[in-house]
Parts: structure tokens; C-alpha cells; sequence
């Protein structure tokens, strides 16, 4: 008898793993299911806009995904000339796709960020060096005398729908050394938004990931030097 009800506890402790995985695989599913069909939309819709000002020029282009996009960097430096090149949601391979609307600008300077997409969407690490090696090659060749300065990943804070915290220093460490390969100016922001565990201070964000106004005047404090 204690051997059937043992038995029959193992078979329902595997069930219930099961069910649990099959929750897991179908929530990480639904959440790639949502990144895959609300980006895409968003990056045509944004790159439409821009088309509008193809024939314009930019003194300063802020190049990146939802963190750029946020930032009101005209009206922040509002005796500049600067673009916003911004799209939330994007990946190196998306700035890849649209680098000559940036290009087209004609900037003195490029101020970039990118990459923590690629991380949230479990982009592998040696995929996301060689589109920002693709991305760097096109500024050294299309736009030489531009001046870039490539702002490191900002930590996270882990949650259901964005992770990858951990990869966030590698990636950083390998921005550095192309900076110095590249005669790029190379932006430690990561250190002044991660708390002791190395995530983003919670006082600077609401969900983890974007930023509050404490934020933004955290990023203009530590860039305004570079901009201005």
C-alpha cells in the first residue's frame, strides 16, 4: 500500500512539473510573441517620420532604442541642434537597418546606446559584437570626421518580461575596448545607475528597465561634459 501512494505522489510531483514547465515555455512564447509584433510597427512607423526630414541636418544625433527615445534631448539642450533617433524596442540589427537615416544627418556628433534589447531577447553575445562591429565599420567609413561616443548599457532589474541583467558588463566591457580600437569616446553610465548588486537603482525607474526623471538628470548629468 505505502509503495502505490508513493507511486502515485511521484506521479502527480511530475505532472505538476510539467504543467509548470509548460506554463514557463508558454509565458517566455507569448512574451517573444509580443516583442515580435508591436516592434516592428513601432520602428516603421518612427523611421516613416524621419523620412520627413531626410534633407535635414543634425550638429548632435542621441542613436538607440526606448531610453533615447524618451529623452527630450532638444528641449534638455535646447541651444543645440540635435535628432532624436530613438525607437523603442530596437536591437543593434535594427540600428544596422536604419544607420543611413543617422548618416544622412550629417552630425558632428553621435551619441550612442544600444543593446540591451538584443540581451532581453536572448540575442547571443557574439551576434550582438559583430552588429555593433557592422555598425562601427559604417560610421568609420560613410561618416569619418563624426565624433561617437558610445554610452555604456545601463543595468535592469530583472523581471518576467525583461532579463539578462548578468550579460550587461561583458557587452560593456567590449564597447570599451572598441572604443579604444576605434578612437571612440567611451561613457561609463552603468556605474552610476547600478546600486551595490550591479542592478538599476530602483529610485531611478518604475518598471525596471526605463527611466523616471531622476534618471534622465542622472544620464544628463553624466553626458552634458561630452554634449555641450
Amino acid at each position: 500500500m505505502q509503495s502505490l501512494v508513493n507511486d502515485g505522489l511521484l506521479a502527480l510531483s511530475v505532472a505538476i512539473n510539467i504543467i509548470v514547465l509548460c506554463f514557463i515555455v508558454t509565458i517566455w512564447w507569448y512574451r517573444k510573441a509580443i516583442i515580435r509584433h508591436t516592434v516592428a510597427p513601432r520602428t516603421n512607423r518612427r523611421m516613416s517620420q524621419f523620412n520627413m526630414f531626410c534633407n535635414n541636418t543634425a550638429d548632435i544625433v542621441f542613436f538607440g532604442d526606448s531610453l533615447t527615445e524618451g529623452g527630450e534631448w532638444q528641449e534638455i539642450f535646447p541651444n543645440l541642434n540635435i535628432a532624436n533617433r530613438g525607437i523603442g524596442g530596437n536591437t543593434t540589427d535594427d540600428l544596422l537597418a536604419r544607420v543611413d537615416q543617422v548618416i544622412s544627418l550629417k552630425p558632428q556628433k553621435i551619441f550612442l546606446m544600444i543593446g540591451i534589447n538584443d540581451i532581453n531577447q536572448k540575442i547571443a553575445s557574439n551576434t550582438i559584437q559583430n552588429n555593433f562591429n557592422a555598425l562601427f565599420d559604417t560610421f568609420d567609413t560613410e561618416t569619418p570626421s563624426t565624433k561617437i561616443y558610445l554610452q555604456s548599457i545601463l543595468p535592469i532589474n530583472d523581471s518576467w518580461y525583461f532579463s539578462g541583467n548578468d550579460r550587461v558588463p561583458g557587452l560593456n566591457s567590449f564597447l570599451m575596448q572598441q572604443a579604444k580600437l576605434r578612437d571612440y569616446t567611451y561613457i561609463d553610465l552603468y556605474s552610476a545607475f547600478a546600486d551595490r548588486s550591479g542592478h538599476l537603482k530602483p529610485d531611478l525607474s518604475n518598471d525596471g528597465v526605463h527611466l523616471l526623471e531622476a534618471g534622465y538628470k542622472l544620464w544628463i548629468n553624466e553626458i552634458s561634459s561630452y554634449v555641450l
